[in-house]
């Protein structure tokens, strides 16, 4: 493969010794004009890093990073697979990784950036790649207008499996965890939840299908009532489901009842606040254009404090988006659909993950996932993430501060010590790609390569400030 900067110009044609006027002309006209740079567009493969003489890797924090032509060729994900970047906080995982990649990625992307860098990054850059841009942003980090998308809307995905769906939406709200010491009340309060969503999908469309008319439902004045009158007046509307896991519920002794209905209003919190409302209600996103794989990017963005109380906000919008993903039978978008999840570990309990990195290549989707330690993927995945692991096409690994960080990933990679991943300078990764002896690359970096100038827009905490070498100070994540 060849660096993406070099174009080696074809070698004139006829006698080489004489010279022309019009050679002469043309040779000042050229040396009088700057050369117009190719449009880096990758389609849909992702740099993940650029060879390099290893003897000749950098050891430590001291030495500014290589040039780009002295670093070797790029190294390429083509064709399937997952990536997972393994990197603590602050090392650099959106400067080196998932930045660059969204300046010239071609197809399209859904991106979970909390903190909102990389839509303040790469927005302009996506929309003069020909790309529809939606930012879900519901506190306003990014700009007080925010798009919005109804996880309701699901329900008319073709093919979709009514039951099944309002089963996912009700896990995503609870976190799919069992909170409570006794676990009959998670799954009483889920079904109900579930049985009340698949009800408001059977008989409502539009603007009043919606999770807040579910809530609605739950915590009325006399919910027991209200929910009877459902069965009486449309239960042979509503799905088979809804019917029995609503009739279920009623039936339950009142001392059960009660416990089992507040477990299920619990889950529904989440989407009480003003702001959340705005962006769960209608939809400015197209779930067909999503299945379809249009060029169009997505990034949903929650700032760092209110991630752990709305947590539910990014499953849902996630579980939704996958949903039209996943719904491809035939005919493949031309171009793969990215799915890119910074801090990974911040979604709770999200057990589509796992599903998905076995699953989703099948369907034109590829994963890139980002953590901080291994810790954290062992913690969201107990009992799979080994699986996850396995079936990553690619692992990137940098920015290992300590020895027990370098032993953990040791032996995940193997082919790498744990001298030699503490001591790898900052500009460079530990890169293993299924099937291929791992390598130390040079990482990309979108503020210091060449071909990347001109395509961004400033990072937020950077404006008047000049950034720093990579390996003389702390790279931005």
């Amino acid at each position: 493969m060849t660096n993406l900067q070099e174009n080696d110009p074809l070698p004139e044609q006829g006698d080489t010794t004489k010279t022309s006027t019009t050679q002469k002309l043309n040779s000042r006209r050229a040396a009088g004009r700057k050369p117009k740079q190719a449009d880096p567009g990758t389609g849909d493969r992702l740099l993940l890093g650029y060879r390099v003489d290893e003897a000749a890797a950098p050891i430590g924090f001291g030495g500014p990073a290589a040039p780009v032509a002295a670093a070797g060729a790029p190294v390429w994900l083509e064709g399937e697979g997952h990536v997972i970047t393994i990197a603590p906080t602050g090392a650099g995982k959106g400067r080196g990784a998932l930045i660059p990649n969204l300046l010239t990625y071609e197809g399209p992307a859904i991106v979970i950036d909390p903190k909102g860098e990389a839509c303040r990054v790469t927005a302009r850059r996506r929309r003069e790649m020909g790309q529809e841009v939606h930012v879900i942003d519901p506190f306003g980090v990014v700009s007080d207008q925010s798009d919005s998308l109804n996880p309701m809307d699901a329900f008319d995905i073709a093919g979709i499996e009514p039951s099944s769906l309002a089963m996912e939406i009700a896990k995503q709200l609870s976190g799919g965890k069992m909170s409570l010491p006794d676990p009959f009340w998670d799954i009483r309060g889920h079904d109900l939840a579930a049985g009340v969503i698949s009800a408001v999908a059977s008989v409502h469309e539009g603007a009043d299908r919606t999770l807040q008319r579910v809530r609605k439902y739950l915590k009325s004045d006399d919910a027991n009532y209200n929910l009877a009158v459902v069965l009486d007046t449309v239960g042979k509307k509503i799905h088979r489901f809804a019917y029995e896991e609503i009739a279920s519920y009623l039936q339950t002794e009142d001392r059960c009842r009660s416990g089992i209905h507040a477990t299920a209003c619990s889950y529904f919190s989440v989407i009480a606040s003003d702001a959340a409302q705005r962006t769960i209600t209608c939809s400015t996103i197209d779930l067909q254009a999503v299945t379809r794989g249009d060029p169009m990017t997505i990034y949903l963005v929650v700032p760092p404090s209110k991630l752990a109380s709305h947590a539910a906000l990014f499953r849902l919008w996630t579980a939704s988006l996958l949903s039209a993903v996943l719904s491809r039978e035939t005919d493949l978008p031309e171009h793969r659909t990215l799915f890119a999840i910074d801090e990974c570990a911040q979604l709770g309990d999200f057990g589509l993950l796992p599903m998905v990195y076995t699953l989703a290549r099948s369907y034109g989707v590829r994963v890139w996932a980002f953590f901080q330690d291994l810790a954290q993927i062992k913690r969201m995945l107990p009992d799979e993430w080994q699986t996850v692991l396995t079936n990553s096409a690619a692992l990137q690994v940098f920015g290992v501060p300590n020895h027990l960080m370098a032993s953990d990933l040791a032996q995940v990679l193997g082919d790498f010590s744990e001298d030699e991943l503490r001591g790898m300078d900052r500009t460079h990764l530990a890169l293993q790609v299924a099937g291929c002896r791992g390598i130390t690359a040079r990482r990309p970096d979108y503020l210091m390569d060449p071909m990347y100038q001109g395509l961004f827009d400033p990072h937020p905490m950077m404006k008047g400030r000049k950034p720093a070498e990579p390996g003389k100070g702390t790279i931005f994540g």
